[in-house]
């Protein structure tokens, strides 16, 4: 990439990159938004949903992408939402990034000192919230 910016390689990788993954009983999601079930019921179905929207040139699409990986707070009280993407995309817990910890405790960036869970303990927030002076967190699942 370099001063050269980006070429079509470039967009190609990040377009086949998958937006859902399961390690284990984890399922690890970019946000914490239900919006995923729009696209898929298995894993692998959302991540081929989410790729063949994004090789296309529909600008609408790539927008409603965007929009459903940045949605946020789907989870915070909603246990049972929780247990439906689960329930759905399997795994026993949801490790997400995207909703920095502190809007999600309502406190500063600079007091998160590690990862939060919530909702039953059926999720993990691990964005410690770097870009607003917040900790930039390794969490070992």
């Amino acid at each position: 990439m370099g001063d050269a910016g980006w070429d079509d390689d470039d967009v190609a990788w990040l377009r086949a990159l998958p937006v859902l993954g399961r390690c284990g009983k984890y399922l690890l999601m970019h946000s914490d938004t239900q919006d995923y079930l729009a696209w898929g019921s298995t894993v692998e179905e959302v991540n081929d949903t989410v790729a063949r929207l994004l090789a296309g040139d529909d600008a609408q699409e790539h927008f409603d992408v965007f929009a459903g990986l940045t949605s946020r707070y789907g989870f915070l009280d909603d246990t049972e939402a929780a247990r439906d993407v689960l329930d759905r995309l399997g795994g026993e817990h949801i490790v997400h990034g995207h909703s920095i910890i502190g809007s999600l405790v309502d406190r500063p960036s600079e007091q998160v000192e590690g990862p939060f869970a919530y909702a039953d303990g059926l999720v993990l927030a691990i964005d410690g919230g770097r870009y607003d002076g917040g900790p930039l967190l390794l969490v070992e699942l």
